[in-house]
């Protein structure tokens, strides 16, 4: 099989041109991986257009919300571990959140209802603001749980589904207080080195890895020129394809093509 897709290999790179082409993007990378190999990996554009330096399969992209799938895969270690259950409160391993703004209703939270986005819980970090000039962006628990009277269910929990940056925060809090290892310590060492992940991780990279990352553009309106895309606040982590990601639970490490998936 993955003979016959590295075989295809002209028409990938001819399908990912025209999808960059088509979509005005400065530049993308791809990959397809059968079972445990990449059979095909490629990249079209550019990933700094000022440098010149084309897009490929070692740069590093940030990849945001997949971070979920790290912090997720972490709680899940802990629950094979028996160190903790899907079942159990929030409110028993972060006890701050007893003073949230709906007393009532936090108990109901739970880690399963965590993981799959039924909290309930407000979507964002206290403080959050992504469509200001310079985005704000409360990234480290320690410092949201200090406003924890902000912190509410805005629907009761396990009742419907509303996506939640703030709860996968909350989860890579419960990694780093159950595991007593700092969050980006823990995926690095049980997650992304036993899966020989290496040019994956959060920031700050190593030099070695942030020489490889691609700069973020932004669209400009009745324009086609890009903009230099305003950087996220450095508080979270970074992984993907073969990219970066500041240390957040909930979003942005990096990683690129060549990365083990």
């Amino acid at each position: 099989m993955a003979g016959s897709v590295a075989d295809g290999a002209a028409e990938f790179e001819a399908k990912l041109a025209s999808f960059v082409r088509e979509n005005r993007l400065y530049g993308a990378v791809a990959g397809v991986v059968h079972v445990d190999q990449l059979a095909w990996s490629g990249g079209a554009g550019f990933a700094d257009m000022a440098a010149g330096r084309p897009a490929g399969q070692d740069v590093l992209y940030r990849v945001a919300s997949i971070t979920k799938t790290f912090t997720g895969t972490a709680i899940m270690q802990l629950r094979d571990a028996g160190k903790l259950d899907l079942d159990d409160p929030v409110v028993k391993w972060l006890p701050e959140l007893a003073d949230s703004a709906t007393p009532e209703t936090i108990g109901g939270v739970t880690i399963r209802r965590l993981l799959s986005h039924e909290s309930g819980l407000v979507s964002e970090p206290p403080g959050t603001d992504f469509m200001a000039g310079q985005p704000s962006y409360q990234g480290v628990a320690a410092r949201s749980l200090e406003r924890v009277s902000e912190i509410f269910t805005a629907v009761p929990p396990n009742t419907q589904l509303k996506y939640c940056n703030l709860g996968y925060q909350l989860l890579g809090e419960l990694v780093s207080r159950i595991s007593e290892t700092p969050y980006p310590q823990y995926v690095a060492e049980q997650i992304l080195a036993p899966l020989g992940m290496a040019s994956t991780g959060f920031e700050p990279l190593a030099p070695e890895l942030a020489s490889r990352c691609a700069v973020g553009y932004a669209g400009r309106a009745f324009s086609d020129e890009l903009a230099i895309a305003p950087s996220m606040p450095l508080c979270g982590p970074r992984a993907g394809f073969g990219r970066r990601c500041p240390i957040w639970p909930g979003g942005c490490r990096s990683s690129s093509p060549r990365t083990p998936a």
